[in-house]
């Protein structure tokens, strides 16, 4: 990730505001008492006490920090973060309610990167258990125009950043065609367009490289992806593609089908747009050129002498033909339209009724198999655990719901794993919706969609090893016929 310039120099900045203030900041270090306690200042500290104490057991505390209007940012840096691994929690919500979005729940020592609410509000818990304390967290805030102040690297017109030179993203944190696409490609529209045979974001992974490893820096979080946990991710060799469903966000259970493609280094919806997750280089062009025409900028435009980043912006315009800028100045998209809003769950009314495919869900399993991939169980929306196998065909962009008439069906299951061999798929483990852990295997031959039927693997000669076991991985081994199945929780250890 990028580390955004602002804090390296803005937290400086609020130190000189700190030694100021002393007196007024002295009641923020004091030990939370299970109040909410609101913070309306441009800048501050958060913090659950002082730093010679840990935080109380059984705490419940929440901090309220309110922005002038609705449109600013509120950026968090976190300076000091320990707490109780999984069980103590710092809960961050853009909004003043625990209704709000979530925008992450932190908890152990490792120093969580900066969190921004965009609805002019954020809401901070620490939570704790009656157990274990240590020293809780610390950390600083800045309320801006802009996200994270444009990083110091853009223009911040209309609460929007508009960068400058080689940064992009919403808070201008993200260099553009990084390394100079890697001498693979040329960077048009604010990315990489690599050469045929190359891929990545900065075009590094090449195609049938024989050397292999090492890492590659595919696709960034502001790319177009959703964000998710808990989803799979498939690689189907007849489309060249990677397949990414389900999973969730923090705030909601996600149905939605994400396919990157290594031709083109791109995010494609289920339909074959492209995603984006910021508004394109063209948006903002035209969102500025309807700002400017509208007056709705500010006189106060030049940085430094005689430069100016709104000249550096607008001079894209000024380079194409002057018959093109009538096309600019009609009908103009509001800043955030739908041709960016890719990353959010479409609406019921945009659905297809007559489309058959899988509920939201997270913590399923998924294998390559013929021209697509299989997906079997996980957890759904109301908490109930699927038993469901779904055949995803990537050339007819199809799915089909598999052994309909199977007599024998294998209980609903979440962290299981789902593995190919040969013409056969096999599912082992899991979690029931009983939360017992599954030591048993199953088997299914998928051919005439009529005649598929699972059964159960019984294990020949010997005593059966009663491996209960979830969030595991399997692998077939070809050379010796056999699954691997590595790591996961076993029921010996599972608190």
């Amino acid at each position: 990730m990028f580390r955004p310039r602002v804090r390296e120099k803005g937290v400086g900045l609020v130190v000189v505001s700190w030694i100021g203030l002393i007196v007024l900041c002295a009641a923020s270090t004091s030990p939370c008492d299970k109040t909410r306690r609101v913070f309306t200042a441009q800048s501050g500290i958060i913090t659950d006490g002082p730093s010679t104490s840990n935080y109380t057991q059984d705490s419940h505390c929440e901090w309220l920090i309110k922005a002038a209007n609705k449109s600013q940012y509120i950026t968090l840096s976190f300076i000091r973060m320990g707490t109780e691994c999984s069980y103590d929690y710092v809960f961050v919500y853009d909004g003043d309610s625990f209704d709000a979005p979530l925008l992450g729940s932190f908890s152990g020592k490792t120093e969580p990167q900066n969190v921004t609410a965009s609805s002019g509000y954020m809401l901070i818990l620490l939570y704790s258990d009656t157990n274990y304390v240590l020293d809780g967290f610390r950390a600083a805030y800045a309320i801006h125009n802009c996200p994270n102040n444009c990083t110091e690297r853009g223009l911040c017109i209309s609460n929007e950043c508009f960068c400058a030179g080689n940064w992009g993203g919403a808070d201008c944190s993200i260099e553009i065609c990084p390394n100079s696409c890697s001498g693979n490609g040329e960077c048009e529209g604010a990315k990489c367009v690599c050469k045929k045979g190359y891929s990545g974001e900065s075009c590094t992974l090449k195609k049938n490289d024989k050397e292999g490893n090492s890492w590659h820096w595919l696709s960034r979080s502001e790319s177009g992806m959703t964000r998710r946990a808990a989803h799979t991710a498939i690689y189907v060799n007849h489309t060249d593609s990677l397949y990414v469903f389900g999973g969730y966000d923090l705030n909601k259970v996600l149905g939605s089908l994400e396919i990157y493609r290594f031709s083109t280094s791109q995010w494609y919806d289920e339909k074959g747009k492209i995603l984006h997750r910021n508004p394109t280089d063209e948006d903002r062009n035209k969102y500025l050129l309807t700002l400017f025409t509208k007056s709705n900028l500010g006189g106060n435009l030049l940085v430094g002498n005689k430069n100016s980043i709104l000249n550096t912006v607008v001079s894209s315009f000024m380079n194409h033909d002057k018959s093109t800028l009538p096309l600019m100045y009609s009908h103009m998209p509001p800043p955030f339209t739908e041709t960016y809003l890719h990353f959010t769950e479409r609406p019921d009314a945009m659905s297809e009724s007559n489309v058959t495919k899988p509920e939201p869900r997270y913590g399923h399993s998924a294998a390559a198999y013929g021209k697509g991939f299989v997906l079997y169980g996980g957890k759904l929306s109301d908490g109930s655990l699927s038993s469901e196998l779904w055949l995803y065909d990537a050339e007819q962009n199809k799915w089909s719901l598999r052994a309909l008439n199977s007599s024998f069906t294998p209980p609903g299951l979440t962290r299981h794993s789902l593995t190919a061999v040969k013409d056969e798929l096999y599912l082992f483990g899991g979690s029931t919706v009983d939360g017992e852990f599954s030591a048993r295997m199953f088997k299914i031959k998928l051919g005439d969609v009529n005649n598929e039927n699972w059964e159960m693997v019984q294990v020949r000669g010997g005593k059966e090893l009663d491996v209960r076991v979830v969030a595991h991985s399997a692998v077939y081994h070809s050379h010796s016929n056999s699954i691997l199945v590595y790591g996961g929780v076993v029921a010996s250890v599972a608190r």
